[in-house]
């Protein structure tokens, strides 16, 4: 495919899933980002940028890609928001991992949405220092719908409402500690790493389907598309397949059915 096509699809595929995205969270929103995201808004762009959902070049334990909800990047720190819609009553502390949810007469245990933000913290820490901002102050806060009961201890972490979120940010960080160029630079820094991550996984999309289509003609044509050698037809005990020739050194199969429904 060309390449000037290539980046146009990529382009084009990544607004419509922006739109796509709004559009959505606007019509229904159970996580309360959207509501979240209007408040913040609501800060003196002069000293606070906002940005909504963040990509790091970072993994979490699971092999997640480390995303951050909101940031607000100001002159008295950066401050990495995760959006929580847990209601009901919570009960835990700094120190556990799982938390208590108590919702009406049932109960349940949840990850610490503490401990969750925490990683976002480390990896916001490790990527400014990457990017040659080191030792900036990042805090951690986690919001919660306005209906929640709060039975927690948070640590340095903030623990808030929604409605409270942008009054706790304003009313306990009051002391400026960066340079407003820097902070214009850093978030330029982050915005630019999200726009990559997501240039990145549609190339990534689009030569997937590339592969999935090449792959298909290659066995519609009777070749086997691991290695190049024909495709034979075997019976196994409850389906017949399409298999590679050269087994065993390719063990290349692929079910008859699947393939005719590609058709």
């Amino acid at each position: 495919m060309n390449d000037v096509i290539k980046w146009g699809i990529v382009l084009i595929a990544v607004f419509l899933l922006v739109l796509l995205r709004k559009r959505r969270t606007k019509r229904f929103d159970p996580s309360g980002k959207t509501r979240v995201f209007a408040i913040l808004r609501k800060f003196n762009q002069e000293k606070y940028m906002v940005l909504h959902y963040v990509y790091l070049p970072y993994v979490d334990m699971d092999g997640r890609t480390i995303d951050i909800d909101d940031i607000v990047v100001s002159v008295y720190g950066i401050f990495v928001i995760g959006v929580q819609n847990l209601k009901g009553c919570l009960i835990g502390t700094i120190e556990e991992e799982w938390w208590m949810q108590h919702v009406g007469n049932r109960a349940y245990q949840v990850p610490s949405p503490v401990l969750k933000n925490d990683i976002r913290v480390e990896a916001m820490q490790d990527f400014l220092t990457d990017e040659h901002f080191p030792k900036m102050p990042i805090y951690s806060i986690v919001a919660f719908p306005d209906e929640t009961d709060l039975k927690v201890e948070s640590g340095n972490a903030a623990i808030t409402r929604y409605a409270e979120l942008r009054d706790t940010i304003q009313n306990c960080y009051t002391k400026e500690l960066i340079h407003p160029t820097a902070v214009k630079k850093i978030a330029k820094t982050i915005e630019e790493c999200t726009r990559l991550y997501a240039t990145a996984a549609m190339g990534h999309m689009l030569d997937a389907m590339e592969n999935d289509a090449h792959e298909r003609s290659q066995i519609q044509k009777g070749i086997c598309p691991k290695c190049g050698r024909p495709l034979v037809i075997r019976h196994g005990k409850f389906i017949d397949y399409y298999s590679c020739s050269g087994y065993p050194e390719c063990n290349f199969t692929v079910d008859m059915k699947a393939v005719k429904k590609d058709d």
